[in-house]
C-alpha cells in the first residue's frame, strides 16, 4: 500500500508536467501560445503553436509520463500488481496530474497522450492498450468522425466495452472508467468548436484540431 500511495503521489507530480508549454518555452514559442482556463496546453497545441519539433517532444514527454510511474510500480511491486486494486490510483494519478496539474493553477490540457502513456505502462498486458488503440484507429480510418470532439467521446465511451470484452482485470478495466469520465468531462467543458456530427466509410479523419469560439 504504501509503494502504491508513493507512486500515485509520483505519477501526479509528473503528469503536472505540461511538457507542452515546457518546450515551448525552451524553444522561444511560449509568446504565441494559448493562455486561459481551458486552452489545451498539450500535444495538438505543441504541435500548432510551437512547431514540429515542439509537438515531438511533447508527444514522448507526455507518454512517458504516463508510463513510467507505472512501468516502475509495477516492476516493484511484483507478480499480480496488475491485479490489485492498488494500481487503481497509480493509473489515474498522471492523467489526473495533466488535467489538474499542480504547477500550472489546475488548468491542464486533455491528457490523450498520458492516457495512451499509462496504457503503454501495462504491458505485456496489452489489451487495454489495443483497446483504446483500435477504436481511436478506427474512428479516425475507417468509420471516420472527423470532428476531434465527436471521435474522443465515441472513443472514451466504446474503449471500456471493448476492454471489457478482451477480459482485462477489474482494477484496471475501472480505473479506465474514471480516467473516460475524466476525459469526456473535459472535452465537454472546453470551449473549443465541436463541429458537427457524421461518420464517412474509409474517409480521412479532420487531422487539424478545431477551431475555438469566437469571443473565448
Amino acid at each position: 500500500m504504501l509503494l502504491a500511495a508513493i507512486f500515485t503521489i509520483a505519477g501526479y507530480l509528473s503528469g503536472s508536467v505540461l511538457y507542452a508549454r515546457v518546450f515551448a518555452r525552451a524553444l522561444g514559442r511560449s509568446a504565441v501560445f494559448p493562455n486561459g482556463e481551458y486552452r489545451n496546453p498539450g500535444t495538438v497545441s505543441a504541435f500548432k503553436y510551437g512547431g514540429v519539433g515542439c509537438g515531438m517532444l511533447t508527444v514522448v514527454a507526455d507518454l512517458a509520463k504516463g508510463a513510467l510511474p507505472v512501468i516502475l510500480y509495477c516492476y516493484l511491486a511484483g507478480p499480480g500488481a496488475r491485479a490489485s486494486w492498488l494500481v487503481a490510483p497509480v493509473l489515474l494519478a498522471p492523467v489526473l496530474g495533466h488535467l489538474f496539474p499542480l504547477y500550472f493553477r489546475l488548468r491542464g490540457g486533455k491528457a490523450i497522450a498520458v492516457c495512451f502513456g499509462v496504457l503503454i505502462g501495462l504491458l505485456p498486458d496489452w489489451q487495454p492498450l489495443c483497446a483504446l488503440a483500435v477504436i481511436y484507429i478506427g474512428l479516425s480510418l475507417v468509420l471516420c468522425i472527423p470532428s476531434t470532439f465527436y471521435r474522443s467521446i465515441v472513443s472514451y465511451l466504446a474503449s471500456p466495452f471493448l476492454m471489457w470484452g478482451l477480459g482485462v482485470c477489474t482494477p484496471i478495466l475501472g480505473a479506465f472508467c474514471v480516467i473516460a469520465v475524466l476525459i469526456i468531462l473535459r472535452f465537454w467543458l472546453s470551449p473549443e468548436q465541436r463541429g458537427h456530427f457524421s461518420v464517412k466509410l474509409f474517409g480521412l479523419a479532420q487531422v487539424l484540431p478545431p477551431t475555438l469560439h469566437p469571443g473565448h
